[in-house]
């Protein structure tokens, strides 16, 4: 088992170990050492890379549809940093498998808007730095982040 001299970050999320792992593979073929994290939990697994390596990894595995994730759910750069470290790799929290549990249950069973229950905790990737996101009037509204996620195909079946 290799330490590591610098700080992990979480590269990617994946739903179980098996494509962890292979990304994992992908990784150590091009050089770069990784750990795979909590592949014995129930839930998402993570791929840490060191710090110094997010920019290989991304190149590496940027293609894959977790990484997009992980990067489009991040906080926008330019605009976000870490109150301690300043780094602009930010992470949102979702909270612990019960909170996710419950909260599904309750939009299920109410008719509660779901920004009640979306958790506002971010998390640096660097420092591990956690602190509560304030609400914008960009979070309120579907249509943006929609259109944001969505927006070349919309845009061309607008045309």
């Amino acid at each position: 088992m290799s330490t590591y001299t610098e700080p992990l970050v979480a590269l990617a999320r994946f739903a179980s170990p098996v494509e962890a792992h292979l990304a994992k593979g992908r990784l150590e073929v091009a050089g770069i050492s990784s750990v795979v994290s909590n592949e014995a939990s129930i839930g998402e697994v993570e791929l840490l890379v060191a710090s110094s390596a997010v920019d290989e990894a991304i190149a590496v595995l940027g293609g894959t549809r977790a990484v997009r994730a992980l990067r489009s759910s991040r906080a926008p750069e330019e605009t976000a940093l870490c109150l301690i470290c300043r780094s602009s790799f930010l992470i949102p929290e979702e909270g612990s498998a019960v909170w996710r549990i419950f909260r599904g249950l309750m939009l299920s069973v109410l008719p509660l808007p779901s920004e009640w229950f979306h958790s506002r905790t971010v998390r640096c990737g660097v420092c591990g730095h956690r602190w509560k996101e304030e609400r914008s009037s960009r979070d309120a509204s579907h249509g943006v982040l929609a259109s944001e996620q969505y927006g070349d195909r919309l845009r061309g079946r607008r045309r």
